[in-house]
């Protein structure tokens, strides 16, 4: 009987874990923690696995996580970026975007590239994130 029930109980946490979006497990590294304007805290990781190095354009391309923790709620935000990495000011633009509730639950989606080129500081978050992927270049 016991047998019986740790077999469901690991098949429920399995069946669970597939559900779960394939891009929020994945090799994350930690980048920094930001205490925002508002208070709440934001921590960011990039996906050492997802680092790729395009030679037509010299851009790599890598995704950010960001968790803003609101109290105890977490909400996540997920982007695609894109660098120059042959540029010393690093010109870098969003690819793709999305946002993620407490439970995981996609709640927002942007597939269109940003037509914004960022500058990033060397002590940003963005920064730091793009000295990290560099190390992971897949090329």
């Amino acid at each position: 009987m016991r047998a019986k029930f740790f077999i469901v109980i690991c098949l429920a946490i399995m069946f669970s874990f597939s559900k779960v979006n394939s891009a929020l497990a994945t090799n994350w590294l930690y980048v920094g923690t930001l205490t925002l304007s508002s208070g709440e805290i934001r921590k960011d990781y990039v996906d050492a696995d997802s680092v790729v190095y395009d030679k037509n354009d010299h851009t790599m391309k890598f995704w950010v996580l960001s968790e803003i923790h609101f109290g105890k709620d977490i909400i996540k935000g997920l982007k695609r970026y894109s660098t120059n990495i042959n540029d010393a000011l690093r010109p870098t633009k969003v690819l793709e975007y999305k946002a993620f509730s407490d439970n995981n639950n996609l709640i927002m989606e942007d597939k269109n590239p940003s037509t914004i080129i960022d500058y990033p500081e060397d002590v940003s978050l963005l920064g730091r994130a793009i000295d990290i992927a560099e190390d992971y270049i897949k090329k």
